[in-house]
């Protein structure tokens, strides 16, 4: 999905974890290990310029456009956990996606994760 973006980050201090199926077909071998940060949303002319795929979790960055970029937190390799407080996660990829636009503006809040490899 080709969509939205933004931030300014403030550290939260909880963990991230799949849902409890584990079956996500989209990402199979990343799970959230970082703390969960608050975002800023940045958006000009009805964009943030984001590549998103869903995930378990949400949604994962998977590029962010220089215009209108994202500048103070949100990376490529976060997955999107909530925007404006509804959780992304476990959601169809219809019903997260009609979401995120729905929430999407300047400034929403985002809570996010940084995904890695994991281990077994």
């Amino acid at each position: 999905m080709n969509a939205i973006g933004g931030a300014t980050a403030d550290s939260q201090s909880e963990v991230a974890s799949a849902p409890p199926s584990g079956d996500d077909k989209t990402c199979p071998d990343l799970v959230a290990r970082s703390e969960v940060r608050t975002v800023r949303l940045h958006m000009k002319d009805g964009t943030a310029g984001l590549d998103l795929v869903t995930h378990d979790l949400g949604f994962l960055v998977e590029g962010i456009s220089a215009l209108p970029g994202q500048p103070g937190g949100l990376r490529v390799g976060d997955a999107i956990l909530e925007i404006e407080g509804r959780r992304l996660g476990g959601l169809s990829q219809e019903i997260a996606c009609k979401a995120f636009r729905d929430a999407a503006r300047n400034g929403a809040t985002l809570r996010v994760a940084q995904l890695v490899e994991a281990v077994e």
